[in-house]
């Protein structure tokens, strides 16, 4: 602290530089997440998140039916899907992605601004695992991320 009459106060302190938090998910393992999201500025916001978390690799679709095909052909551990979609609605790809026994085991988490009680039940009925509403909240949806990661490794170890 530096005080000078007249002048006012400084007033100095540093902080030890925090840990990014650790995966559940083992280093070196590669998942592969897919983010079906038209929002540019959304999906780069997701890329900045998920790079606290390099054993994690995201593929992007920007329309809901490019993103269906996108996840037959890959087969991601992990669909983050929002809900306002340019050519499909959320909800409605959600449930073909449920009806399609290939895809029906790999986790769902809804990213979506649409926040009303009503549509996040319907959704989490509809078998997403997870409603998480924008903006994203960085370190539950990092707890979100690693449990189901973490789970899909036990499931196939």
């Amino acid at each position: 602290v530096e005080s000078q009459a007249g002048h006012g106060c400084t007033f100095v302190f540093t902080l030890p530089l925090a840990s990014p938090p650790h995966a559940a998910a083992p280093q070196g393992s590669a998942y592969k997440v897919h983010y079906i999201e038209d929002n540019e500025t959304n999906i780069e916001v997701m890329r900045g998140v998920l790079g606290l978390r390099p054993q994690v690799a995201m593929t992007v679709s920007v329309l809901g039916l490019d993103g269906l095909l996108a996840v037959r052909r890959e087969r991601p551990d992990l669909i983050l899907l929002d809900m306002h979609l340019p050519d499909v609605d959320g909800l409605e790809l959600l449930h073909q992605l449920q009806r399609d026994s290939g895809l029906a085991g790999i986790p769902v988490v809804v990213i979506s601004a649409d926040a009303t009680t009503g549509r996040m039940a319907q959704v989490l009925a509809a078998g997403a695992r997870h409603y998480l509403t924008k903006p994203v909240a960085l370190l539950p949806f990092l707890a979100v991320l690693d449990g189901l990661l973490a789970a899909r490794a036990s499931q196939q170890g």
